[in-house]
């Protein structure tokens, strides 16, 4: 039995809940829920690095949607946990260079991808917990994969385009930014 599994069952048998199947599900739900959140996390903190590299201040760094849970400002930085972190996004004050933009949008996919060596060098070196580790494995290839996709997506009414589209966009549509 994985490691993994036999100490969802001891936490679910403390907790009353004494089905070798829920216990599974609750640890499967757990994995998923946990690698989606870490893949978010990395790859809005990929965008977050790249802008501040790229000289410009993010003013707020975002995970999740729906009502905010949690908010901090740290300096001029507000950081936000929304109810369901299942998407995310940076506010950054805008720029004129096109060489950022690229830079900006292709950082968010390229930290999953970067992420992708630590949990393939755990997978050899960390017996036992394979499974996990495909897990989150899974996820930042989805997100790295996803996100380079030059698609777009509705949120409250308001078209998103995702990285790959802007990217795309600043390389064969370029229109410069007014200058309002």
């Amino acid at each position: 039995m994985n490691a993994d599994i036999m100490i969802a069952s001891t936490n679910c048998h403390i907790l009353g809940i004494n089905s070798p199947m829920l216990s599974v599900i609750i640890v499967i739900v757990g994995e998923t829920i946990a690698a989606v959140l870490v893949a978010v996390i990395i790859h809005e903190e990929g965008h977050a690095l790249a802008t501040l590299a790229c000289g410009l201040r993010l003013s707020s760094f975002v995970i999740g949607i729906g009502p905010t849970v949690l908010k901090l400002r740290v300096g001029r930085t507000d950081f936000i946990l929304k109810l369901v972190p299942i998407t995310g996004h940076i506010w950054r004050e805008p720029t004129k260079r096109r060489w950022a933009r690229i830079v900006i949008d292709a950082a968010g996919p390229l930290a999953n991808g970067l992420a992708l060596a630590p949990i393939a060098a755990l997978y050899r070196l960390w017996p036992g917990h394979e499974e996990v580790l495909l897990v989150f494995g899974f996820y930042q290839a989805l997100f790295l994969i996803a996100t380079l996709l030059p698609t777009s997506r509705k949120i409250d009414g308001v078209r998103i385009p995702s990285d790959g589209m802007r990217i795309y966009d600043l390389l064969f549509r370029y229109h410069p930014p007014s200058s309002k």
